[in-house]
Protein backbone atom coordinates (compact mmCIF):
# COMPACT_ATOMS: atom_id res chain seq x y z
CA UNK A 1 0.00 0.00 0.00
CA UNK A 2 1.35 3.39 -0.38
CA UNK A 3 0.98 6.43 1.55
CA UNK A 4 0.73 8.97 -0.64
CA UNK A 5 -1.34 12.09 -1.01
CA UNK A 6 -0.42 14.19 -4.20
CA UNK A 7 -2.24 17.18 -5.42
CA UNK A 8 -2.96 15.62 -8.72
CA UNK A 9 -5.43 17.70 -10.95
CA UNK A 10 -5.31 17.85 -14.33
CA UNK A 11 -3.25 17.02 -18.19
CA UNK A 12 -0.19 18.91 -19.09
CA UNK A 13 -0.08 20.47 -22.34
CA UNK A 14 1.63 17.21 -23.87
CA UNK A 15 4.87 16.89 -25.35
CA UNK A 16 7.39 19.58 -26.49
CA UNK A 17 6.68 21.36 -30.06
CA UNK A 18 9.12 23.10 -32.29
CA UNK A 19 11.80 25.23 -30.13
CA UNK A 20 11.51 26.89 -26.72
CA UNK A 21 10.60 30.35 -26.70
CA UNK A 22 13.06 32.93 -24.82
CA UNK A 23 13.24 33.52 -20.80
CA UNK A 24 14.16 36.54 -18.72
CA UNK A 25 17.33 36.24 -17.80
CA UNK A 26 17.52 35.24 -14.05
CA UNK A 27 19.12 37.74 -10.96
CA UNK A 28 21.94 35.62 -9.94
CA UNK A 29 24.06 32.82 -10.79
CA UNK A 30 26.31 32.09 -13.54
CA UNK A 31 29.05 32.51 -11.01
CA UNK A 32 32.10 30.39 -10.64
CA UNK A 33 31.71 26.55 -10.14
CA UNK A 34 31.81 25.14 -6.92
CA UNK A 35 31.99 22.06 -5.08
CA UNK A 36 31.93 20.65 -1.49
CA UNK A 37 30.96 23.86 0.40
CA UNK A 38 29.06 23.36 4.32
CA UNK A 39 28.17 26.28 6.32
CA UNK A 40 28.29 26.15 10.05
CA UNK A 41 26.16 23.40 11.33
CA UNK A 42 25.16 21.92 8.53
CA UNK A 43 25.15 17.96 7.53
CA UNK A 44 28.13 16.67 5.06
CA UNK A 45 27.11 14.96 1.98
CA UNK A 46 28.84 11.31 1.19
CA UNK A 47 29.35 9.68 -2.07
CA UNK A 48 27.53 5.97 -1.73
CA UNK A 49 26.82 2.79 -4.15
CA UNK A 50 24.22 3.88 -6.59
CA UNK A 51 20.92 1.63 -6.28
CA UNK A 52 18.14 2.84 -8.36
CA UNK A 53 14.41 2.87 -7.00
CA UNK A 54 11.95 2.02 -9.46
CA UNK A 55 10.11 5.13 -9.81
CA UNK A 56 7.33 3.64 -11.30
CA UNK A 57 6.64 0.39 -8.85
CA UNK A 58 3.36 1.50 -6.52
CA UNK A 59 4.19 5.17 -7.49
CA UNK A 60 1.74 8.14 -7.65
CA UNK A 61 2.20 10.12 -10.71
CA UNK A 62 2.11 13.72 -10.67
CA UNK A 63 -0.33 14.31 -12.75
CA UNK A 64 -0.40 18.15 -12.32
CA UNK A 65 3.25 18.38 -13.38
CA UNK A 66 2.29 16.66 -16.92
CA UNK A 67 3.47 18.84 -19.65
CA UNK A 68 4.71 21.60 -17.34
CA UNK A 69 7.44 23.88 -17.73
CA UNK A 70 8.59 25.90 -14.27
CA UNK A 71 5.53 24.35 -11.71
CA UNK A 72 5.56 22.62 -8.86
CA UNK A 73 3.06 20.83 -6.75
CA UNK A 74 2.72 19.73 -2.90
CA UNK A 75 2.80 16.32 -1.39
CA UNK A 76 1.63 15.30 2.10
CA UNK A 77 4.63 12.85 3.25
CA UNK A 78 4.01 9.44 5.28
CA UNK A 79 6.22 10.86 8.32
CA UNK A 80 6.72 13.96 9.48
CA UNK A 81 10.77 14.70 8.08
CA UNK A 82 13.18 16.61 10.78
CA UNK A 83 13.72 19.84 8.56
CA UNK A 84 15.89 23.02 9.72
CA UNK A 85 14.11 22.45 13.77
CA UNK A 86 10.76 21.65 11.75
CA UNK A 87 8.78 18.59 11.41
CA UNK A 88 8.05 18.79 7.81
CA UNK A 89 4.71 16.91 6.84
CA UNK A 90 3.88 18.54 2.75
CA UNK A 91 6.68 19.20 0.57
CA UNK A 92 6.93 21.25 -2.96
CA UNK A 93 7.84 19.18 -5.71
CA UNK A 94 9.00 21.17 -8.72
CA UNK A 95 9.95 20.56 -12.48
CA UNK A 96 13.28 22.25 -12.06
CA UNK A 97 14.87 19.58 -10.22
CA UNK A 98 13.98 21.23 -6.66
CA UNK A 99 12.34 19.91 -3.10
CA UNK A 100 10.80 22.71 -0.46
CA UNK A 101 8.84 22.76 2.37
CA UNK A 102 5.46 23.41 1.11
CA UNK A 103 5.48 26.62 2.98
CA UNK A 104 8.28 27.65 1.09
CA UNK A 105 7.49 26.39 -2.42
CA UNK A 106 9.09 27.64 -5.27
CA UNK A 107 9.06 27.23 -9.33
CA UNK A 108 12.43 29.36 -10.18
CA UNK A 109 14.53 28.11 -13.23
CA UNK A 110 17.28 29.87 -13.09
CA UNK A 111 19.34 28.00 -10.26
CA UNK A 112 21.89 29.77 -8.14
CA UNK A 113 24.45 28.74 -5.19
CA UNK A 114 23.83 27.94 -1.86
CA UNK A 115 22.69 29.28 0.15
CA UNK A 116 19.26 30.74 -1.20
CA UNK A 117 18.13 33.44 0.17
CA UNK A 118 14.77 33.42 -1.14
CA UNK A 119 14.12 29.88 0.82
CA UNK A 120 14.91 28.61 3.97
CA UNK A 121 14.38 24.76 3.74
CA UNK A 122 15.37 24.04 0.03
CA UNK A 123 16.72 21.05 -0.95
CA UNK A 124 17.82 21.46 -4.84
CA UNK A 125 18.44 17.89 -6.17
CA UNK A 126 19.44 18.46 -9.60
CA UNK A 127 18.31 22.27 -9.83
CA UNK A 128 18.27 23.26 -13.54
CA UNK A 129 15.76 24.49 -16.08
CA UNK A 130 13.62 21.50 -16.66
CA UNK A 131 10.83 20.81 -18.99
CA UNK A 132 8.33 17.48 -18.25
CA UNK A 133 6.87 17.21 -21.42
CA UNK A 134 8.40 14.47 -23.01
CA UNK A 135 5.69 11.82 -23.82
CA UNK A 136 8.39 9.52 -22.35
CA UNK A 137 8.58 11.29 -18.83
CA UNK A 138 7.13 12.01 -15.83
CA UNK A 139 7.56 13.27 -11.98
CA UNK A 140 6.63 10.25 -9.57
CA UNK A 141 6.37 9.64 -5.81
CA UNK A 142 6.24 6.44 -4.02
CA UNK A 143 6.89 5.41 -0.45
CA UNK A 144 8.54 2.64 0.89
CA UNK A 145 7.77 0.15 3.81
CA UNK A 146 9.41 -1.29 6.09
CA UNK A 147 7.92 -3.65 8.46
CA UNK A 148 4.56 -2.21 7.61
CA UNK A 149 5.57 1.40 8.51
CA UNK A 150 6.93 3.96 6.15
CA UNK A 151 10.68 3.30 5.90
CA UNK A 152 11.31 5.84 2.94
CA UNK A 153 9.80 8.38 0.69
CA UNK A 154 11.10 8.87 -2.82
CA UNK A 155 10.61 11.59 -5.18
CA UNK A 156 11.81 10.33 -9.05
CA UNK A 157 12.38 13.02 -12.16
CA UNK A 158 11.65 10.47 -14.96
CA UNK A 159 12.79 11.96 -18.42
CA UNK A 160 13.14 15.44 -18.21
CA UNK A 161 14.38 17.48 -20.73
CA UNK A 162 16.60 20.47 -20.82
CA UNK A 163 14.59 23.84 -21.87
CA UNK A 164 15.83 25.32 -24.96
CA UNK A 165 16.10 22.04 -26.61
CA UNK A 166 12.37 22.11 -28.05
CA UNK A 167 11.56 18.49 -29.05
CA UNK A 168 14.08 17.26 -30.14
CA UNK A 169 15.29 17.19 -26.72
CA UNK A 170 13.45 14.52 -25.53
CA UNK A 171 15.53 12.30 -28.04
CA UNK A 172 18.17 9.97 -28.11
CA UNK A 173 20.90 11.02 -24.91
CA UNK A 174 18.69 14.23 -24.59
CA UNK A 175 16.27 13.32 -21.37
CA UNK A 176 17.72 13.21 -17.68
CA UNK A 177 16.37 11.09 -15.10
CA UNK A 178 17.30 11.59 -11.24
CA UNK A 179 15.81 10.47 -7.50
CA UNK A 180 15.64 11.96 -4.13
CA UNK A 181 15.02 9.73 -1.15
CA UNK A 182 13.95 10.85 1.83
CA UNK A 183 14.11 9.21 5.19
CA UNK A 184 12.46 9.55 8.83
CA UNK A 185 15.54 10.43 10.52
CA UNK A 186 16.17 13.12 8.62
CA UNK A 187 19.37 11.73 5.84
CA UNK A 188 18.41 12.30 2.27
CA UNK A 189 19.40 10.51 -0.50
CA UNK A 190 19.95 11.83 -4.39
CA UNK A 191 20.28 9.48 -7.09
CA UNK A 192 21.69 10.07 -10.93
CA UNK A 193 20.56 7.79 -13.16
CA UNK A 194 21.34 9.55 -16.13
CA UNK A 195 22.38 13.24 -16.52
CA UNK A 196 23.68 13.57 -20.16
CA UNK A 197 21.79 15.58 -22.44
CA UNK A 198 23.90 15.28 -25.18
CA UNK A 199 25.48 19.27 -24.65
CA UNK A 200 28.71 19.87 -22.70
CA UNK A 201 27.41 22.87 -21.25
CA UNK A 202 24.59 20.76 -19.28
CA UNK A 203 25.59 17.59 -19.15
CA UNK A 204 26.49 15.89 -15.75
CA UNK A 205 25.44 19.22 -13.58
CA UNK A 206 27.33 22.01 -15.65
CA UNK A 207 24.45 24.35 -15.41
CA UNK A 208 23.08 22.75 -12.29
CA UNK A 209 22.92 23.29 -8.63
CA UNK A 210 23.11 19.87 -6.23
CA UNK A 211 22.21 20.05 -2.53
CA UNK A 212 20.49 21.00 0.67
CA UNK A 213 19.81 24.07 3.06
CA UNK A 214 17.80 24.70 6.03
CA UNK A 215 17.70 26.08 9.49
CA UNK A 216 15.74 27.46 12.04
CA UNK A 217 13.93 30.68 11.06
CA UNK A 218 16.06 32.57 13.58
CA UNK A 219 19.33 31.52 12.44
CA UNK A 220 21.52 31.67 9.47
CA UNK A 221 20.28 29.25 6.83
CA UNK A 222 22.81 25.80 7.39
CA UNK A 223 23.75 24.60 3.93
CA UNK A 224 25.60 22.09 2.63
CA UNK A 225 26.63 22.25 -1.66
CA UNK A 226 27.30 19.30 -2.99
CA UNK A 227 28.00 21.21 -6.28
CA UNK A 228 27.48 24.24 -8.39
CA UNK A 229 28.13 24.44 -12.19
CA UNK A 230 30.52 21.50 -11.89
CA UNK A 231 29.99 18.69 -14.43
CA UNK A 232 30.60 16.43 -10.70
CA UNK A 233 27.26 14.14 -10.99
CA UNK A 234 27.52 12.28 -13.96
CA UNK A 235 25.20 8.87 -14.52
CA UNK A 236 25.45 6.43 -11.67
CA UNK A 237 26.11 8.83 -8.76
CA UNK A 238 24.82 8.55 -5.36
CA UNK A 239 25.70 11.10 -2.85
CA UNK A 240 24.23 10.53 1.18
CA UNK A 241 23.33 13.86 3.34
CA UNK A 242 23.98 13.01 6.95
CA UNK A 243 21.85 15.82 9.25
CA UNK A 244 23.83 17.50 12.08
CA UNK A 245 23.78 15.19 15.52
CA UNK A 246 19.85 15.21 16.18
CA UNK A 247 18.29 15.05 19.75
CA UNK A 248 17.82 11.31 19.36
CA UNK A 249 21.92 10.96 20.08
CA UNK A 250 20.93 12.64 23.81
CA UNK A 251 19.06 9.36 25.15
CA UNK A 252 21.97 9.38 27.85
CA UNK A 253 24.48 11.42 29.24
CA UNK A 254 24.97 15.40 30.33
CA UNK A 255 25.02 18.46 28.63
CA UNK A 256 27.45 20.85 28.28
CA UNK A 257 26.57 24.52 27.66
CA UNK A 258 28.95 26.09 25.33
CA UNK A 259 27.75 29.51 25.60
CA UNK A 260 24.33 31.45 26.82
CA UNK A 261 21.10 30.71 25.45
CA UNK A 262 18.67 34.08 25.83
CA UNK A 263 15.24 34.41 25.82
CA UNK A 264 14.70 30.79 26.43
CA UNK A 265 11.53 29.18 27.92
CA UNK A 266 10.46 25.49 28.81
CA UNK A 267 8.62 24.53 25.94
CA UNK A 268 9.95 26.80 23.31
CA UNK A 269 12.55 26.69 21.01
CA UNK A 270 15.91 28.36 21.01
CA UNK A 271 18.55 27.71 18.58
CA UNK A 272 17.25 24.77 16.98
CA UNK A 273 16.53 22.82 20.31
CA UNK A 274 13.22 23.00 21.98
CA UNK A 275 13.29 21.54 26.02
CA UNK A 276 10.21 20.39 27.45
CA UNK A 277 9.82 19.56 30.89
CA UNK A 278 8.05 16.60 33.14
CA UNK A 279 4.57 17.94 32.83
CA UNK A 280 4.70 18.72 29.06
CA UNK A 281 4.99 14.60 27.96
CA UNK A 282 1.32 14.01 27.43
CA UNK A 283 1.01 16.97 24.77
CA UNK A 284 4.60 17.22 23.33
CA UNK A 285 3.88 18.93 19.36
CA UNK A 286 2.83 16.89 16.51
CA UNK A 287 5.10 14.42 15.10
CA UNK A 288 7.82 15.27 18.01
CA UNK A 289 9.39 11.92 20.12
CA UNK A 290 10.72 11.72 23.61
CA UNK A 291 14.39 11.56 24.43
CA UNK A 292 14.76 12.15 28.00
CA UNK A 293 17.63 13.59 29.42
CA UNK A 294 18.78 14.92 32.61
CA UNK A 295 20.72 18.40 33.96
CA UNK A 296 22.56 20.05 31.46
CA UNK A 297 20.54 23.70 31.26
CA UNK A 298 18.30 25.20 33.11
CA UNK A 299 14.87 26.45 31.36
CA UNK A 300 15.49 30.02 32.14
CA UNK A 301 17.69 30.33 29.60
CA UNK A 302 20.99 30.44 32.19
CA UNK A 303 23.11 27.53 31.48
CA UNK A 304 24.02 25.56 34.76
CA UNK A 305 25.75 22.18 34.63
CA UNK A 306 24.22 19.41 36.54
CA UNK A 307 20.40 21.58 37.10
CA UNK A 308 18.41 18.82 38.55
CA UNK A 309 15.30 17.59 37.29
CA UNK A 310 14.27 15.59 33.71
CA UNK A 311 13.44 17.18 30.57
CA UNK A 312 12.53 16.28 27.12
CA UNK A 313 14.30 17.21 24.17
CA UNK A 314 11.44 17.20 21.50
CA UNK A 315 12.77 15.29 17.85
CA UNK A 316 13.35 16.22 15.42
CA UNK A 317 14.78 19.28 16.68
CA UNK A 318 18.76 19.26 15.19
CA UNK A 319 21.55 20.69 17.28
CA UNK A 320 23.80 22.65 14.58
CA UNK A 321 26.08 24.90 14.75
CA UNK A 322 28.88 25.83 17.75
CA UNK A 323 27.39 27.80 20.03
CA UNK A 324 24.57 25.55 21.29
CA UNK A 325 24.99 22.62 23.53
CA UNK A 326 26.65 19.41 22.81
CA UNK A 327 26.87 15.89 24.61
CA UNK A 328 29.21 14.92 27.14
CA UNK A 329 29.05 10.70 26.66
CA UNK A 330 31.09 10.01 29.37
CA UNK A 331 28.69 11.67 31.82
CA UNK A 332 26.12 9.46 32.33
CA UNK A 333 23.01 10.48 34.16
CA UNK A 334 20.70 7.51 34.17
Amino acid sequence: MVLVLAACSQQGAGPAQGVDPPKPSGEGGGGPSLQAVYSPGAGTWSPVGFAWIDPLQGATRLTDLDGEDDEYTTVSLPFPFPWGGKAVTEIAVSTNGVIADADEATDEYYNESLPYSYQNRFAPVFWDDLSNDCPQGGIYVRTLLSGGQPAAFVVSWVALRHYGTGSAGCLGQGPVSFQAVLYPDGRVLYQFLDTDFGDRGWNAGASATVGLQGAPESYPQAYALWSYNSPVVPGGTAILYTPPQTARALSAGTLTPLCLLPDAQEGSPYGPVSLYGPSDLASLPSGMTKTLFRGGVKVDGVPGVGTAGTYVLAEPRALTGGCFLKVNPSAMAF
